[in-house]
């Protein structure tokens, strides 16, 4: 080993892969899991926002993710990625938040602008943001989820499928169907010059 290059095992926790973090908290190094917070608290309020909206509700869905994933890391067992672990675990918890609920897009914005666009470009933008996200939010849930996680968070086929538990192919169909649906939904609106699907 280069004697320059340290041990992985030197680096300050923030530095170190998630495994040996996870490591650490469960032999006894409880405040390193602070950096699995702020190394994941971004995805994770992002989920929440994609179906709480609110940002108070929001804000307690994340601290329950993060104090569920605290008690339940021994399960973790470092079968494939901490992220996906994570994400799953999350995805359940919103489910379970939002299974009685309408859904609600009111004053969400998944994409904020561009620092200063013009005036006009701002409105159609704002225009094509409000109604993608009311086309949204008239799909089917499962398949409305599944578009969200694909378009909005930029998740492949396979980390949706390690995040709903469902099939590749399922997620494929769901995507396909959902991006058909959009389509007709934003005929003849602002959104649809800017259609990028």
């Amino acid at each position: 080993m280069n004697p320059d290059a340290g041990d992985i095992h030197d680096a300050p926790p923030d530095m170190q892969p998630d495994e040996q973090v996870i490591s650490r908290v469960l032999t006894g190094s409880t405040s390193d899991f602070r950096v699995l917070v702020t190394r994941y608290y971004a995805p994770v309020y992002r989920m929440g926002r994609r179906f709480l909206r609110l940002h108070e509700d929001v804000q307690d869905y994340v601290q329950d993710v993060f104090v569920k994933s605290y008690t339940r890391l021994g399960q973790f067992g470092g079968r494939g990625r901490f992220y996906s672990w994570l994400m799953r675990l999350a995805y359940n918890l919103a489910v379970d938040r939002i299974t009685s609920r309408p859904r609600d897009v009111t004053g969400y914005d998944p994409e904020p602008a561009d620092p200063a666009p013009g005036p006009i470009e701002q409105t159609m933008r704002s225009a094509a943001r409000r109604a993608v996200n009311e086309a949204v939010a008239e799909l089917p849930s499962i398949p409305g989820r599944c578009i969200e996680l694909f378009f909005y968070d930029g998740l492949t086929y396979e980390e949706i499928a390690q995040t709903t538990g469902m099939p590749v192919n399922t997620i494929k169909s769901h995507v396909l169907r959902a991006k058909k649906r959009l389509r007709r939904a934003l005929e003849g609106t602002a959104a649809e010059m800017n259609d990028g699907m």
